[in-house]
């Protein structure tokens, strides 16, 4: 249940964000992951908490996408999975600090991607 209120609430901040800035974007949201891509870049945020779930989610993206820029947001990062398993993620948002914070952490992973207003 927190992970689809995580999961809502990170779409809308996500959302705000593009309509504030008037970016180009486009969104794609599939629990557990929300896709933003432009005409040249993809952009993944990922909301899980199982450490399998999390390595088969980057595997598929990077698939995919291979210069995706993925950012991981969880309550409980155990960092040394993610290292050991090779997982290349831009970023990682603990969401145990305050919402506050959070929130701080987003904008600024949003404002480094978003900077020269990707095409």
């Amino acid at each position: 249940m927190m992970q689809w209120i995580q999961y809502y609430w990170l779409l809308l901040v996500l959302k705000k964000y593009i309509r504030q800035h008037k970016l180009p974007v486009t969104i794609h949201s599939t629990f557990p992951m929300i896709q933003l891509h432009t005409k040249r870049n993809w952009f993944y945020f990922i909301t899980i908490t199982a450490p399998c779930k999390l390595s088969t989610t980057v595997n598929r993206i990077r698939r995919l996408h291979l210069h995706a820029k993925i950012i991981l947001l969880a309550p409980n990062v155990n960092y040394s999975e993610i290292f050991e398993a090779h997982l290349e993620l831009f970023g990682i948002v603990d969401t145990k600090q305050p919402l506050l914070m959070v929130i701080d952490e987003l904008n600024e992973y949003l404002e480094f991607l978003f900077q020269h207003k990707i095409d």
